[in-house]
């Protein structure tokens, strides 16, 4: 069953186990998957200063997400992946539905012991549909009372310009039914990713990049998502201009009736950022390092 899964859903899980997070490492287990298996891409072979900002990327990304959570707002999952917020916010009382494509849920529903519906809506729901499907994502979330609190993670750096487009517009449709708002962690990641790495290697950043990491042979049968043929419009290249950047994006979600806020990183991280795992220095320069990098907040201009 794992073998219909992607490379990446199995790589965030298995770092965010790693890391010592207790539902991504039942989830795992629940899996079946074994680590040394994914803990490096298809076509590299990590450094130890690589994997270990992949692990702290991944595991700040996701529990600062996580602080974003109001009670109330269904949360939204677009797309789930593996995520293991679904038992989070099952334990914590909240609303969740993950959506995904059906390989991914079906793999979900086989392996996680869901609540019996009933007679009312489960809290923990995954429902089969594609993201770049307005109409599919409008079917998905049908049975959701009051407003959707939607996180995207890992994604949109996967999508063209026209993907992007076939998603935001959905993203709308979903804000202007039911109200709420669209978070995601995606486009400012390239900027989050450098910064994490040269806070986690300090003075060894230039040794640490020019030494890269080793290619290897494409021979599990894994494989990793085919680039986009151009950048999606939301997101930033950390060697770009970013208010030229901001702006442009601001211009972009206008034409979906949308508007833009930024939520800074560190004011959702707990600290010491992943202790056990780095040293105090390097949580500490981390921490610091994620004040200059946001999530993106996307609601309505209407307000609704």
């Amino acid at each position: 069953m794992s073998s219909s899964l992607s490379w990446t859903s199995k790589m965030t899980l298995s770092h965010l186990a790693a890391a010592g997070d207790p539902d991504a490492s039942n989830l795992f287990r629940a899996m079946g998957l074994d680590a040394d298996e994914i803990i490096d891409s298809p076509a590299t072979i990590l450094s130890k200063e690589y994997r270990l900002t992949r692990t702290a990327l991944l595991n700040m990304r996701y529990n600062a997400l996580n602080a974003t959570l109001q009670d109330g707002p269904t949360v939204v999952d677009i797309p789930c992946g593996l995520s293991p917020r679904g038992m989070l916010c099952l334990r914590n009382g909240r609303s969740y539905l993950g959506i995904d494509l059906p390989p991914v849920i079906c793999s979900l529903k086989e392996k996680l012991p869901l609540p019996d519906d009933g007679e009312k809506p489960s809290l923990l729901r995954y429902e089969a549909a594609d993201a770049l499907d307005p109409e599919a994502l409008l079917s998905a979330v049908e049975g959701c009372d009051g407003e959707l609190h939607i996180l995207t993670e890992g994604f949109l750096m996967y999508l063209s310009g026209e993907e992007t487009g076939r998603f935001m517009e959905g993203i709308a449709r979903l804000l202007s039914i039911h109200g709420g708002c669209f978070i995601t962690a995606d486009p400012e990641m390239s900027i989050q990713n450098f910064l994490t790495l040269a806070a986690i290697c300090g003075d060894d950043l230039p040794e640490v990049i020019k030494r890269g990491f080793l290619r290897k042979p494409v021979s599990s049968g894994e494989t990793l998502p085919e680039p986009p043929s151009e950048k999606s419009p939301l997101m930033l290249d950390v060697f770009g201009d970013t208010g030229q950047q901001l702006e442009s994006a601001e211009e972009y979600l206008l034409q979906f009736g949308m508007k833009l806020s930024r939520i800074t990183v560190s004011d959702h991280l707990k600290k010491p950022v992943l202790p056990g795992m780095l040293t105090p220095k390097q949580s500490e320069d981390l921490f610091q390092a994620m004040q200059k990098v946001c999530f993106w907040k996307i609601t309505l201009t209407s307000g609704k």
